[in-house]
């Protein structure tokens, strides 16, 4: 039988490769920000809002059926959809780039017609996992296109955030021993936002995580989970504002 922390860890390493930001690519540590890829002048293009189509959970790991036993309600689409004008109005108010209206972008041709590539990433021989894409967004990852569409919207570059769910007792991820209380599960979010420049340079790249505990179910199953989705927003808005205020202080250091 698989250990309580065993599975925790499987879920980090689960998040850590889901998360890659752009085309399926796994990211290994986060590199500088290059400044000298913003400012007032700079503009970027939100092309896509992505999450693990499941919420990750100590059932759907052991079980592995990709969260088939939760139903509508293990389904992150409507979490993310509802995201997406808080991840924008972030986004928007940097200080660092002005970033183009959605409209701008999913209205254009060139980008309305780029092929999309498989939402489907394999993270082991026997695991897969499925990519949910926000409303009115596509997922790709095409530079030839890309370059095209900078040209086309008159932008510096593009951004790409990516968020997973889970439902879980977040204490069990510390390294002090404490005892498991299934009553504890609640939403955590993990996001990352990834950066490049027209020519798909990575300019900027971070992650980070946070929780909402204000509700908990005992039982992890279709008809709880679904009371977790508010607070999983909650959570998912919490770990977009942690990397755009550690990017703000990056960016506002003189080194």
């Amino acid at each position: 039988m698989i250990s309580k922390r065993i599975l925790l860890v499987l879920m980090v390493l689960i998040f850590l490769i889901a998360l890659s930001g752009c085309g399926g690519r796994i990211i290994l540590g986060l590199p500088k920000i290059q400044k000298e890829a913003f400012g007032n002048s700079k503009r970027y293009a939100l092309l896509r809002i992505s999450s693990d189509k499941v919420f990750s959970t100590m059932e759907t790991l052991k079980k592995n059926d990709n969260g088939a036993s939760l139903g509508k309600a293990g389904n992150t689409q409507a979490i993310i959809d509802k995201l997406v004008p808080k991840i924008r109005a972030k986004l928007a108010k940097t200080g660092y780039f002005h970033s183009l209206p959605m409209k701008t972008i999913v209205n254009n041709k060139t980008y309305q017609s780029i092929k999309e590539t498989s939402r489907i990433i394999k993270i082991s021989s026997s695991r897969t996992i499925e990519r949910n894409v926000a409303k009115g967004y596509r997922y790709f990852w095409d530079e030839a296109a890309m370059k095209k569409l900078a040209r086309e919207l008159n932008v510096d570059g593009f951004i790409f955030v990516n968020l997973s769910f889970a439902a879980f007792p977040s204490d069990q991820m510390g390294t002090k021993a404490v005892a498991f209380s299934p009553k504890d599960n609640h939403s955590i979010a993990t996001a990352l936002i990834s950066v490049v420049d027209k020519d798909a340079k990575q300019v900027w790249l971070d992650t980070a995580s946070a929780k909402d505990k204000s509700i908990k179910i005992y039982k992890i199953n279709k008809d709880n989970l679904i009371k977790l989705h508010p607070t999983a927003v909650n959570a998912g808005e919490k770990a977009v504002d942690k990397i755009i205020r550690n990017f703000q202080k990056k960016m506002a250091r003189k080194k």
